[in-house]
């Protein structure tokens, strides 16, 4: 998202120009979004009169919301993608919120809104995908916007400190790039901060999330800034996880092939379960809030990004045993039995899954929940595994930070 020195390049919306579309569905998805949009929002605190500033705005929810929080702010959201800056002019005027869309890098802020102008500046999920030159560049052009006294509030990818979290980080990696990623992944986005001259940076939240843990950071620009005061970075209180027995570190063996044995199961069970649903001619009531109805859904997971088109089928193929084999990876690694049965039940849906899109182009769902006019969407089998075995990792990872396991 910041400025290339030789030409303007920037990383579109989910790493592809074509992928665009489903930007906002799966930043829905996969990061838990309403509750990191929100703590960013509650920790930036708009008010009435100030300039806040979006610096990598994409589609515009997160400028939408601060105009909202404060309608009397001047908001502006910068962001180099056009394609995003339409869908944000149009998400905005949609609702209702005056939210002035530049187009820019990160290292064009001060040079489009001008020096010491902004009170705060506010940037989700853009510095985790920049080369480090980039960031530094991005970060002294924020510096430089900022008025003596303004604040930085930064919502990204920060130090997956657990194994789960490493692993699901590696989803980003394998997006964004394992190279531009490393850096926010060891910590060192604050260290980043502090060196462009911001006092007071602290990590203020860590949100867990299907795709790694999110962090929220605050700094301020000195109210001096000829002679700024570096200060000790303030990190949440952790406690270190403790070494493994040497019994359990024994035990490895029969950790990984129970993952295994655990994908193969769920994989197994839901192929079967796949093929007594498609002799359902009509829906079977269970239950009051239960029925068993076929379905077929062409997107992933609850029907989230749905393609009819052929090579919409065969990306979700791939990109579904992408992460199969990565998560079995980390499942045969792993020494952790919890941590490897979560990954057995993640792998084993997400193969169940494959097969059906190989085979026939769609899943096969049936499982039809609802209270009243409410409806969950019709689900099967290796949905609930995967749903399953991700609960099974955040809760391990943070019962893992609270010292408890």
């Amino acid at each position: 998202m910041t400025r290339s020195a030789s030409r303007p390049e920037f990383t579109p919306a989910l790493g592809h120009h074509g992928l665009t579309g489903l930007y906002d569905d799966v930043i829905a998805l996969m990061t838990r979004e309403r509750v990191w949009r929100s703590a960013l929002v509650d920790q930036l605190t708009p008010r009435e009169g100030e300039t806040i500033v979006d610096v990598g705005c994409g589609t515009g929810t997160l400028a939408t919301l601060i105009k909202a929080a404060a309608p009397g702010a001047d908001v502006i959201g910068i962001d180099p993608d056009p394609e995003v800056l339409d869908r944000a002019r149009s998400k905005a005027s949609i609702r209702g919120a005056k939210v002035d869309f530049l187009r820019g890098f990160a290292g064009d802020v001060s040079d489009l809104i001008g020096q010491g102008r902004a009170d705060k500046i506010v940037s989700s999920l853009v510095f985790h995908q920049v080369p480090i030159v980039s960031k530094r560049a991005g970060l002294a052009a924020i510096y430089a916007a900022l008025r003596p006294g303004g604040e930085l509030h930064v919502a990204d990818y920060g130090w997956q400190r657990t194994p789960p979290m490493r692993l699901l980080f590696r989803q980003v990696q394998a997006l964004d790039g394992v190279e531009n990623t490393r850096l926010n992944a060891a910590g060192g986005l604050p260290d980043l901060i502090a060196e462009a001259g911001f006092e007071g940076v602290e990590e203020r939240a860590v949100i867990a999330t299907a795709t790694g843990s999110i962090s929220l950071y605050r700094a301020a620009k000195p109210r001096d800034p000829a002679s700024p005061t570096r200060q000790e970075i303030a990190m949440p209180q952790l406690i270190s996880p403790q070494p493994l027995s040497t019994a359990r570190q024994s035990d490895g063996r029969r950790i990984r092939l129970a993952a295994v044995a655990l994908a193969i199961v769920v994989t197994g069970v839901d192929q079967l379960a796949k093929a007594w649903a498609l002799t359902l001619t009509a829906p079977v009531e269970v239950a009051p809030f239960l029925n068993l109805a076929l379905g077929f859904n062409r997107g992933v997971t609850f029907g989230l990004l749905s393609s009819d088109s052929d090579a919409g089928r065969w990306f979700l193929v791939a990109l579904t045993a992408a992460v199969a084999a990565a998560v079995l990876t980390a499942a045969w690694r792993t020494r952790h039995r919890r941590i490897a049965l979560a990954l057995g039940a993640i792998a084993g849906g997400a193969l169940g899954n494959i097969v059906d899109r190989i085979r026939q182009g769609a899943v096969t769902d049936f499982i039809d929940f609802h209270l009243g006019d409410w409806r969950w969407p019709t689900f099967n089998l290796a949905d609930a595994a995967i749903v399953c075995g991700v609960a099974a990792l955040l809760w391990t990872s943070m019962k893992r930070r609270k010292g408890t396991t």
